[in-house]
């Protein structure tokens, strides 16, 4: 994930998906708590608050970016003004939305809702059903094919294919990257991405420390350190972060979950760091890319750093536009967190029991595994409204898919990586 700088303070990079982000570790633990007793069934839907955004002035920052573009006549310096500029009207509508349910003002509440997925919409644009199907069509057979061996298994495959939208006739399910396609983008790929992975050792699991040492002789091999780059490390961070404003890629420094340090594996590390430094760092400050273009960039360049086309960076992509397609409602019946993680840990669950058989132990890491994407859909909502959502998470499938398709036609050409995060590329049509 990466945020953008200009060079002028008032319309310095502005990303309304930190703000929905908890303030301090006391946030975090008032959040992990509500999770906790959504996945119990305590409450319907968790409730969580936003400080990071109610901190913000957020009618200065708009009127900052309305001045800036209409003081520019810089096409891509425009494109880079106009995106932040609709995360400012995202985070506005977030605010209200949040607000009108404090307030237990419906009316309001539902217009704010409306307001936000309008604004969504207009930043990182409308759902692709086409992605949607496939997805669901193959979760959906494991939840058919299923043989329960247990009583809670059995229950839990009936009650989940109650709540399984249908999939329509002839919906098939395919890869969006095959063997052949990364096997013909791989050679220019990691010619761009070699100095990283010569930083990374063939075996082992590091911690934070040991990846930040890693990142920095990355950033420096790839020229960036010269020009201000570095590795922090962060107590609050879940996931690795590129911050363009700071020059920063933030490595993830929690506290020990069981008595276990935080580490990850050499190929995470390839997967990781290619993607993070390879693509967002390296990405021009002065050049613009449709935000799902660029994740979709970083998401072929970890398929070719661990040679897969069936990762985890293919499953979380897919997780997340389930989760995405189902609160949206693609299938006519719009969701709201608690209607759609009734089906997510299920379906998860059922993925998990091998032997047929869900255990107590099961169903605990298919709700613990699913919980990242509820939070991460419903950013910045109430959680309780059906079909309201933030929109951000879908980027990673539509971006594979964009991404995919334009390196089929441009992968002959020496240096188009390169010169893609160079350039960048014109806004795309999505309508």
């Amino acid at each position: 994930m990466a945020e953008q700088p200009t060079s002028t303070p008032s319309t310095n990079a502005f990303s309304e998906y930190v703000r929905f982000d908890p303030p301090d570790e006391q946030g975090k633990a008032e959040r992990n708590a509500q999770n906790q007793a959504f996945q119990e069934g305590k409450v319907t839907n968790p409730q969580f608050v936003y400080p990071k955004l109610e901190a913000e002035d957020l009618p200065a920052r708009e009127n900052a970016f309305v001045d800036a573009i209409a003081g520019t006549t810089d096409e891509a310096k425009r494109n880079l003004l106009e995106a932040r500029l609709k995360g400012v009207e995202i985070a506005k509508s977030s605010l209200g939305l949040v607000q009108a349910g404090r307030a237990n003002d419906h009316a309001a509440r539902w217009q704010a809702g409306q307001q936000f997925v309008e604004n969504n919409e207009k930043r990182y644009f409308k759902l692709r059903p086409e992605l949607f199907w496939p997805v669901l069509a193959e979760r959906s057979k494991i939840a058919e094919d299923f043989r329960p061996a247990n009583l809670h298994a059995s229950m839990a495959q009936e009650r989940l294919l109650k709540l399984l939208p249908k999939v329509p006739e002839g919906t098939s399910t395919h890869n969006i990257i095959d063997r052949e396609l990364l096997d013909k983008i791989s050679p220019e790929i990691l010619e761009h991405i070699a100095p990283i992975l010569a930083q990374i050792p063939e075996k082992g699991d590091f911690n934070s420390d040991e990846i930040a040492a890693m990142t920095n002789k990355a950033l420096e091999a790839m020229g960036l350190a010269d020009k201000g780059w570095k590795a922090v490390q962060s107590s609050e961070q879940d996931a690795f972060k590129t911050a363009r404003s700071t020059k920063e890629i933030v490595i993830p420094n929690p506290k020990p979950k069981d008595g276990k340090p935080y580490t990850k594996s050499a190929d995470d590390l390839r997967r990781l760091l290619s993607h993070e430094i390879g693509v967002h760092a390296m990405f021009s400050d002065e050049a613009y890319m449709d935000p799902d273009m660029e994740e979709g960039m970083g998401m072929l360049v970890e398929c070719v750093a661990i040679n897969s086309t069936n990762g985890p960076t293919i499953k979380r992509a897919d997780d997340r536009y389930l989760h995405i397609g189902l609160t949206d409602g693609i299938d006519g019946t719009p969701r709201n967190a608690r209607q759609v993680f009734e089906i997510t840990w299920r379906l998860e669950a059922l993925s998990l029991a091998q032997d047929g058989i869900i255990s107590p132990e099961i169903e605990a890491k298919a709700k613990n595994s699913v919980q990242p994407h509820i939070d991460n859909v419903f950013r910045g909502t109430d959680h309780k409204l059906p079909g309201v959502h933030y929109y951000r998470a879908k980027l990673y499938k539509e971006g594979l898919f964009l991404a995919a398709e334009y390196a089929k036609k441009h992968a002959h050409e020496k240096g188009w990586l390169p010169r893609v995060l160079s350039e960048g590329l014109p806004k795309a049509d999505h309508s």
